[in-house]
C-alpha cells in the first residue's frame, strides 16, 4: 500500500484508481467460495465507479471485464508509464501468464517482507478488519492451513503468502531475468527514498529527488472491541 502511494506520487507514472484490481488473477477467483468479509471487502460495482468519474481510490475490487480494466487506465496522460500494485499476482498461479500473454515486456516488481512478520502483520489487519476473532496467533495460523478449501478470499493463506520462491519462479519462467526485481520490506522501511529511486529506475522514469515520503499508509491495529467490530465489520 505504501509503495501504491508512493508510487502513484510521480507524475510520470498512472496507476487505477482501484489498487488491487485482480484482474490478471481472476482465473483463480471463486467468488462463490468467498469468506463474508471477503466478499464483501471486493463488493464495489466496478462499472458503475467508472461511470461515476473514479472519484477517489478504492482498494481492492474483483475486475473482471477487460472493457473496465482498460478503462481504468483512461485518465493516463501521453508518456506515462501504467501499471498496478496487487497482491494477488504473486500467489495466484495463474496471474504470470496472463500477464505474460498481455504485456511480456512488464516488468515486476515484487515487495517481499520476513515471512513470519507478513504473516503477523495480516493477522494484525484481520483483527482490525474483524476477519478474525481468535485471540492466539499461531492457532490462528493452523486453524487456517487446515481449511478443507483454500485459495485467494476463500481462506486468509498466512503460510501461502509467504512462499516467496514458487512465486518468483513463476515469473523468472517466463520472463527475463531483467526484467524481474526484488525490493525488500525490511530496507523499505530503513531507506524508503533508495527504494523508490531503485523502483523508479526499474520502471524507467526520472528519479524525484525531493519526493515528499510522509504519511503513514495500512497502518496494523486491534480494534477495542473485537466482536462489535466484527458485527459491523459483517454489517457491511
Amino acid at each position: 500500500t505504501a509503495l501504491y502511494n508512493l508510487l502513484d506520487r510521480h507524475p510520470g507514472i498512472h496507476l487505477p484508481p482501484i489498487k488491487e484490481t485482480n484482474f490478471f488473477a481472476r482465473a483463480d477467483m471463486r467468488p462463490g467460495d468467498f469468506l463474508r468479509e471477503y466478499a464483501l471487502d471486493v463488493k464495489l460495482d466496478v462499472g458503475k465507479f467508472i461511470h461515476g468519474g473514479m472519484k477517489e481510490v478504492v482498494h481492492i475490487a474483483q475486475v473482471a471485464d477487460p472493457a473496465h480494466y482498460a478503462a481504468l487506465f483512461a485518465h493516463a496522460r501521453p508518456g506515462q508509464v501504467v501499471g498496478e500494485v496487487c497482491p494477488s499476482y504473486a500467489v495466484c498461479p495463474s496471474a504470470a501468464k496472463a500477464i505474460h500473454a498481455a504485456s511480456p515486456k512488464s516488468r515486476i516488481i515484487f515487495m517481499l517482507r520476513d515471512p513470519v512478520q507478513r504473516a503477523w502483520s495480516q493477522y494484525i489487519m484481520n483483527l482490525r478488519e474483524g476477519k478474525t476473532l481468535e485471540q492466539d496467533f499461531l492457532k490462528e495460523v493452523e486453524q487456517d492451513d487446515k481449511r478443507a478449501r483454500k485459495g485467494w478470499g476463500v481462506n486468509h493463506q498466512y503460510l501461502a503468502l509467504g512462499r516467496y520462491a514458487e512465486q518468483v519462479e513463476r515469473y523468472l519462467a517466463l520472463f527475463p531475468k531483467e526484467q524481474v526485481h526484488i525490493l525488500l520490506h525490511e530496507r523499505f522501511k530503513e531507506d524508503p527514498m533508495a527504494t523508490m529511486r531503485h523502483s523508479f529506475s526499474t520502471i524507467g522514469v526520472a528519479p524525484m529527488e525531493a519526493m515528499d515520503l510522509s504519511g503513514k499508509f495500512n497502518e496494523a491495529a486491534v480494534p477495542r472491541n473485537a466482536l462489535l467490530n466484527r458485527l459491523l465489520v459483517r454489517s457491511g
